[in-house]
């Protein structure tokens, strides 16, 4: 439904839209499901370290100047002899999960405070859903997933997709896009890694030692999994997905109809409906 409204001095119409409720609650569960998809999708990259990097990239060349006609493949191994020389190990890989990339996708195309309210949902319903037989997490899910070394990233995601929500609503500006996906990952980051050391901190203190998380004593190898290997991948699909949101919060504006306000008017001037019920 739409009003409008007519001033009596100056003339001007002013439209107003009224939020669908139910707009908003399909997308919020949209942004669920993107963030439940992210969760299961694993890709297998280059373990991002700087040797590793340089050899992957160096073997990807090799491929490329083999198919190339042998003339030019002697011209290019004359002018860069590197080229034509054998990797003398291979190229490690990890899996990668792209669910702090998803955060950040949602946050600019949901806005605050609806990527706000999708995130939460994805915690607490990977919390709750295990008393019905269900498994959202990959490790699971249920009350005592806290215990898990990537739990932190968890909240960290939530207040990423608020800060990237609150940081790009009502712009659009590449500097605000680029300002937004900085601040979410490192949110998510030091909240993950914070997470990380202060939960081990809280056994070793408050706990019996023999009681902390197993996998506590390679803390070390989780921070840097999960934080040094994965945050390249982060800010390369991080802008990705800012990149690929625009249409997608176009579209997610015209469904959610947000309300468009009637401003400054002059004390003097009144108003007058017109439109469906008025004159």
């Amino acid at each position: 439904m739409q009003l409008f409204f007519k001033g009596k001095n100056t003339g001007k119409v002013h439209r107003i839209k009224r939020k669908s409720l139910i707009g908003q609650v399909v997308i919020v569960l949209l942004g669920l499901e993107v963030l439940f998809l992210a969760s299961f999708t694993a890709f297998e990259m280059p373990t991002a370290t700087g040797r590793n990097l340089n050899l992957f990239a160096r073997q990807r060349l090799q491929m490329v100047v083999s198919q190339l006609p042998a003339r030019l493949q002697a011209r290019l191994y004359r002018a860069v002899p590197e080229i034509a020389e054998p990797a003398n190990q291979a190229v490690r890989y990890s899996l990668y999960v792209p669910q702090a990339p998803a955060a950040i996708f949602i946050g600019y195309v949901l806005s605050y405070p609806l990527a706000s309210i999708a995130a939460a949902l994805f915690v607490l319903v990977g919390l709750v859903a295990p008393f019905f037989n269900v498994h959202p997490f990959v490790a699971g899910g249920g009350l005592d997933y806290y215990l898990q070394p990537g739990f932190g990233y968890l909240i960290g995601m939530v207040l990423a997709s608020t800060l990237v929500g609150l940081i790009t609503k009502n712009r659009r500006t590449t500097a605000s896009q680029l300002l937004s996906t900085a601040v979410g990952l490192a949110v998510v980051h030091l909240t993950g890694l914070a997470y990380l050391l202060g939960i081990c901190l809280f056994f070793s203190i408050f706990q019996d030692l023999h009681a902390s998380p197993v996998w506590s004593q390679w803390v070390f190898e989780q921070a840097r999994n999960l934080s040094w290997y994965a945050l390249p991948y982060d800010c390369l699909f991080g802008l990705v997905g800012v990149a690929l949101g625009f249409p997608f919060r176009w579209l997610v504006n015209i469904l959610v109809a947000p309300d468009i306000a009637v401003k400054h008017h002059p004390p003097e001037q009144s108003l007058k409906m017109i439109g469906p019920m008025g004159g």
